[in-house]
């Protein structure tokens, strides 16, 4: 039986001879079907949190918008594909930056202060912040991105999650749009 009393299975042993009837017996085979059921339970639960980890990767994988994991201590400790393309880092290439490495001096000092502000007892807030933030890839090339924050505490540790999208390219799809609906008309 798993934990809500539905039968799961059925646990049988047999033997050439008769076996008496003992309470033992019969406490023993609860154990072993006890111990069944729950390891049964453990294979289920490893494999649908393995199936929404696939789900949350592909979400994170295929997003548009680049996210950028880091910690109290600043430290980039995860960037989706979308992150690593416009801050010029290839997919192998391990991102252990500073997150501020990724922002001009003026950016900085605003995600500095968004993380003060979200920083405890602030666990699991998230803000927008107010005119976007100045991105810098490592090529020195800039792009002007809207930007949101979120705190987290995972093992004990906060961290943080910054969402940007690039407004300049927002602008050049919306200008493209409007320019292919004009030479349609």
């Amino acid at each position: 039986f798993d934990v809500e009393g539905r039968i799961i299975g059925q646990l049988a042993v047999l033997d050439d001879k008769p076996m008496p009837h003992e309470p033992r017996n019969m406490a023993i085979f609860q154990i072993f079907a006890n111990r069944a059921a729950a390891e049964l339970q453990r294979l289920q639960a490893e494999r649908a949190a393995r199936e929404r980890e696939a789900q949350l990767r592909l979400l994170i994988d295929n997003a548009m918008d680049a996210i950028v994991a880091f910690d109290d201590e600043l430290k980039v400790m995860l960037m989706n594909p979308a992150a690593r393309r416009v801050f010029g880092y290839s997919e192998a290439e391990p991102t252990t930056c500073d997150v501020r490495d990724l922002l001009s001096g003026p950016s900085q000092t605003r995600l500095a202060g968004c993380v003060k502000q979200l920083s405890p007892p602030n666990v699991g807030q998230s803000l927008w912040i107010a005119g976007g933030l100045d991105a810098l890839a490592r090529d020195g090339s800039r792009f002007q991105a809207e930007a949101t924050l979120s705190h987290y505490q995972r093992e004990h540790r906060h961290q943080f999650t910054l969402i940007l999208r690039d407004v300049v390219e927002s602008l050049t799809a919306e200008q493209r749009i409007v320019a292919l609906t004009r030479e349609a008309h």
